[in-house]
């Protein structure tokens, strides 16, 4: 291994600093778990510290550097050709021999297995990027070979000039390390894919963009202290140009944002990414990648190992093979499930329908397609539990369906919530339910549907606290969810936090505008809070929305009755057993929806986040309700 190549006494301090470095890294070189942090021991240096003396000299991460110096030190290896690529990439603490030709590549400009040749043709090759630089710093030379070299006075006026460049550079990276509290060191690993624009001719290809946005999602949840926003927030940015970068990462929660475009030319495709500073909105890294579409799940990997390498992420060997793992090899399924989930998105009956067509001709192009069986299950699931089909053939045919995308693909998140859910709200066994969504989070951390699915689990169950840090990690995951913050505001209401809830029931209404749930639920709110003329339009509103009363007969309604005669609209109009529990116990009706509550257990129809809910609190230690709760089989009752 080489050294400094001076003696230590005659070295600047900035040299035995740098010195020091290398040989911290070079000692640790076959190690890839050697990072940021275990560097910044060898120093006896903070990270922070470390961090802006290595840009302020260098102009260079951590990370990067330790890169750098394993590329150099590859380098060396591969002109004394002491082994393979492969072997070298390995000594030098690459996991992924694809990952170190992608980064020396790169670094050097010409791929690791070119070494080789230049040496056999005589042609010299660079030992590090200094050197490669000093050729490109050799004097220009004029059309016909004569070297510029400017004349002799002017040449301490150049001086002065790069020695102010130089002074500057300093002072602007000690400004944006010491001056900006966020610097890279100490930084949130926190990021969103902002939609892709499709450049394409055909407007259809959108839909392969958004799959791309939600395939490199994917990749980028693999690696460890990442934390991902969920497509569905960042979907609300789709209208460039109406925020800001640092306007839309301060919204969202991130540190860093993704933007490009999308190309689609037959069987080509050109991929432009950009990953952005959230905070000052420079432009961190920027590439185009042009590929085959059959390669395109290639460049995919390359991108979401080029983004963590930019944002100092420390990535094992296992999660680099996770993010280089392709769901499918094939487009097209590719492509059909990404409009089966577009389908499914809707939330309706006609939507859920259309999404099972997509799914199954995606299962059809790729039976080995793990992902494309989780999303039937998904959608047997949600249509059973809302009632578009009989409830047990939902279930089974769910469960059947999400094992089967395990079988294929022991890694899906999704597979393992599906069958979480149907264990709290069908099977009603508490314990196989925690597992299943214990094994999704720690599959996904940053799948906010697990993390929102396990609060209303944790909620049935009486664990509160747990509940609500669960649904605000989904929260953070996915800020601009509607389904999450109307969530939300259902544990609220839960605990009688009633101001906290509506105003969950706002948020609901900017993400969407008069949506059914978040016009009954704010109707409920003012009803128990007794803000009438809110009340009023809350439940006008709904009205509109659902098409389920006429506003004539509203307003009739409430000139004669007053809330109370609202309700009792609702009440009416509810074909649910459990509903008009709910209902009357919103009314204060305690008897009428005791009963009804035990008619709906008779009925196997029952919702079991009855344990929670607001309405049923003057039931909760009264006998009959404490007997349901037991014969649900509760831990702990």
């Amino acid at each position: 291994m080489s050294g400094t190549g001076k003696n230590p006494a005659t070295q600047s301090r900035e040299e035995q600093f740098l010195g020091s470095l290398r040989e911290a890294v070079l000692n640790n070189l076959g190690n890839e778990q050697f990072g940021v942090a275990e560097l910044s021991r060898e120093v006896a240096i903070s990270r922070f510290q470390l961090h802006r003396k290595l840009k302020a000299i260098k102009g260079v991460s951590i990370s990067q550097y330790i890169r750098e110096t394993r590329l150099e030190e590859a380098m060396q290896l591969l002109q004394a050709d002491v082994a393979t690529v492969s072997e070298i990439a390995f000594r030098v603490g690459f996991s992924s021999p694809s990952y170190f030709n992608s980064c020396f590549q790169k670094y050097y400009g010409f791929p690791p297995g070119e070494v080789k040749k230049r040496r056999e043709n005589g042609t010299e090759t660079p030992k590090t990027a200094a050197e490669r630089q000093d050729v490109a710093d050799e004097p220009s030379k004029s059309a016909n070979g004569a070297s510029f070299n400017p004349a002799p006075g002017k040449k301490s006026v150049l001086k002065w000039a790069l020695a102010i460049v130089a002074t500057l550079s300093i002072l602007t990276a000690l400004y944006y390390t010491v001056g900006d509290e966020h610097a890279d060191a100490d930084r949130e690993l926190s990021i969103a894919v902002l939609p892709l624009s499709n450049l394409s001719a055909n407007p259809d290809n959108q839909f392969f963009a958004d799959g791309l946005v939600e395939d490199l999602l994917n990749r980028l949840s693999m690696i460890e202290g990442f934390k991902v926003i969920s497509r569905t927030s960042s979907e609300m940015y789709r209208e460039k140009g109406t925020k800001s970068v640092p306007q839309i990462a301060e919204e969202l929660g991130v540190s860093y944002i993704i933007e490009g475009s999308v190309q689609r030319d037959e069987n080509k495709a050109r991929i432009a990414i950009q990953l952005i500073d959230g905070h000052s909105d420079a432009h961190v890294w920027s590439k185009l990648f042009d590929a085959d579409i059959n390669d395109i799940f290639q460049a995919q990997s390359e991108i979401a190992l080029q983004v963590a390498s930019e944002m100092n992420a420390l990535l094992t060997s296992d999660q680099i093979t996770d993010i280089q793992t392709n769901r499918t090899g094939s487009v097209k399924a590719f492509e059909l499930y990404q409009m089966g989930r577009f389908h499914w998105n809707k939330r309706t009956g006609e939507g859920y329908r259309t999404s099972i067509d997509y799914f199954e001709h995606a299962i059809a192009d790729d039976p080995e397609y793990g992902l494309a069986y989780a999303g039937l299950a998904d959608t047997y699931n949600l249509m059973a539990l809302q009632g578009w089909i009989d409830t047990k053939t939902g279930r089974d045919s769910a469960e059947i369906l999400a094992f089967k995308a395990l079988e294929l693909d022991p890694s899906l998140a999704e597979a393992h919530n599906v069958l979480a859910s149907i264990y709290t709200y069908v099977d009603l066994n508490w314990d196989a339910a925690e597992r299943e969504y214990l094994r999704a989070i720690e599959l996904n951390p940053n799948y906010a549907t697990a993390h929102h699915y396990y609060s209303e689990h944790l909620s049935i169950v009486g664990r509160h606290e747990e509940a609500r840090k669960q649904i605000n990690l989904a929260r953070a995951l996915d800020p601009l969810s509607f389904i999450i913050h109307y969530v939300s505001a259902k544990l609220f209401f839960g605990r009688g936090l009633l101001d906290k809830a509506l105003v969950d029931v706002g948020k609901c209404h900017e993400l969407f505008e008069n949506h059914p749930r978040a016009t009954s639920f704010e109707f409920q709110l003012n009803y128990l809070l007794g803000n009438d003329v809110e009340m009023l339009e809350a439940f006008r509103r709904h009205a509109l929305a659902t098409g389920t009363y006429d506003a004539a007969e509203v307003d009739s309604t409430y000139r004669t009755s007053g809330p109370d005669g609202l309700l009792a609209l609702a009440i009416a109009a509810t074909d649910w057993t459990n509903g008009k529990a709910y209902l009357y116990g919103l009314m204060g009706d305690d008897a009428r929806a005791m009963d009804l509550l035990e008619a709906s257990f008779i009925e196997n129809d029952f919702n079991p986040e009855f344990t929670f809910q607001y309405p049923f609190r003057n039931l909760r230690s009264h006998p009959r309700f404490r007997a349901l709760v037991r014969k649900m089989g509760i831990p702990g009752t």
